[in-house]
């Protein structure tokens, strides 16, 4: 993945997520010291996820390339339990909004908040559709907690876009 891979138009937000998981990524010093570190408004403890797709916007943007390597393994353990699963799910829809608003920030290109409030209700809506004309319980269950996680993001995400974003690696208290 490189620059071009921001460039899918001003309607279509760059797909930063398909890069990969950040459980099972690498990253050379140098790249935090071109483009700061993880943005703390997000991932677990704050907006829910994506400090790992925000990140790779930024090397993006700042020319740098990311490899995606399906050879590489990590084992990963995932939610045992429903509660859990919809915890995740709430969690991930909120953080993805928080990065769009994130990235229209960086960059002011509309295609962020076009999938903001474009194409994110609108796939949230066919899932909904999907799962009632199948009759598909358990595909309902999945859509009520991305759904409420979605408006979730829409509260908080302006509250979180405001604070401090990420922080450079010569940040004070941090170790070089």
């Amino acid at each position: 993945f490189d620059a071009a891979a921001l460039d899918r138009g001003w309607w279509r937000a760059p797909e930063v997520w398909k890069i990969g998981a950040g459980c099972n990524m690498m990253i050379r010093r140098q790249a935090f010291a071109e483009v700061g570190l993880f943005d703390p408004r997000l991932g677990a403890g704050a907006s829910g996820c994506s400090e790992d797709s925000e990140f790779w916007f930024r090397l993006l943007r700042a020319g740098r390339i990311c490899r995606y390597d399906p050879a590489a393994l990590v084992f990963h353990h995932h939610r045992p339990d429903w509660p859990a699963l919809s915890r995740q799910l709430h969690a991930y829809a909120g953080g993805h909004l928080t990065a769009l608003f994130i990235h229209f920030a960086q960059d002011r290109r509309p295609c962020h908040l076009i999938r903001v409030f474009a194409t994110m209700p609108w796939h949230y809506l066919k899932l909904f559709v999907r799962a009632v004309f199948y009759a598909d319980r358990a595909g309902l269950a999945l859509v009520g907690p991305q759904v409420r996680g979605y408006l979730s993001g829409l509260f908080h995400a302006p509250y979180r876009v405001r604070a401090a974003g990420p922080p450079p690696l010569d940040a004070p208290g941090m170790e070089p």
